[in-house]
């Protein structure tokens, strides 16, 4: 079997270009499809589970009934982080609140999990940024610097603009007190 995606949709097609129902390719690859799901979804911060339905991720309730709270018409969505996780639709990337709620709308690009109260996206103008809970860009380029990542223990991957050259800032919204704290432990 192959797997093809035309206009946003999935099917299979065996050896002879015939195409092969959705049950028949999920029976078949269903072991590897379930690896990825729980290699994408630890949900530890999280009341949710990820759940797929022909090749689209959505969310349940983790606790009660189980009901679905996100539909699944999503290409991918990712770990709960500091309160938010991001989803794939089409190609563009937005993201979900704690109750799965669309808090910041699928308008970028590529996008990172929030870490340290900022997540890095992608804008469509292929700019790098940082941005905060609200969507509102933090940290842009005309900073001299391209974000590749969100914080991580107060550091973040950066880009310099005009050399190229790659290197770690701190976090300037960080406190340094609690920066040195986190480093001795």
């Amino acid at each position: 079997f192959a797997i093809m995606k035309i206009k946003d949709k999935y099917f299979g097609v065996d050896k002879q270009g015939q195409e092969v129902a959705y049950d028949v390719l999920h029976e078949k690859f269903s072991k590897y499809h379930t690896k990825y799901d729980s290699e994408l979804g630890g949900f530890s911060e999280s009341k949710f589970s990820l759940f797929d339905y022909k090749w689209k991720y959505g969310l349940k309730d983790n606790h009660g009934n189980g009901n679905v709270l996100v539909k699944a018409q999503y290409d991918r969505i990712g770990d709960f982080k500091n309160g938010f996780a991001f989803f794939e639709k089409r190609g563009r990337y937005g993201y979900f609140d704690e109750k799965g709620g669309i808090v910041i709308p699928p308008i970028y690009k590529y996008a990172t999990d929030f870490s340290e109260g900022f997540a890095c996206v992608k804008t469509k103008d292929e700019k790098y940024c940082l941005i905060d809970g609200k969507g509102q860009v933090v940290i842009d380029e005309s900073s001299g610097w391209r974000f590749h990542t969100s914080f991580n223990e107060g550091l973040a991957l950066v880009q310099e603009i005009a050399t190229g050259k790659k290197g770690f800032v701190f976090n300037p919204f960080m406190d340094v007190g609690a920066l040195a704290q986190l480093k001795e432990s």
